[in-house]
C-alpha cells in the first residue's frame, strides 16, 4: 500500500460511524457510470415525491397480503 493510502485509512479512523458510511458511499459513486448515476438519482426524486404525497394523504398504500392476492 502506498503512504497515501495509509494516511487516508489512518484519517478515517477519526471519523464517526456516520461519516464513515457517507465516505463508502461517495467512494462508491465514484465507481457508478453517468448513466447509473443519473437512474439513481431519478428513483431518489421518485421516492421523494412518492414520500410528500403519501405524507400530504394523495396516495395511500397496500399490504403485502393484498398486493400478493392481485397478482396470483
Amino acid at each position: 500500500m502506498t503512504e497515501t493510502f495509509n494516511q487516508i485509512v489512518n484519517e478515517t479512523k477519526n471519523l464517526s460511524a456516520l461519516e464513515r458510511v457517507q465516505l463508502v458511499e461517495e467512494m462508491y459513486k465514484t465507481f457508478e457510470s453517468e448513466k447509473e448515476e443519473t437512474m439513481t438519482r431519478r428513483w431518489a426524486d421518485e421516492s421523494e415525491r412518492r414520500i410528500d404525497a403519501f405524507e400530504r394523504g394523495e396516495i395511500t398504500t397496500i399490504d403485502y397480503e393484498d398486493i400478493t392476492k392481485i397478482l396470483q
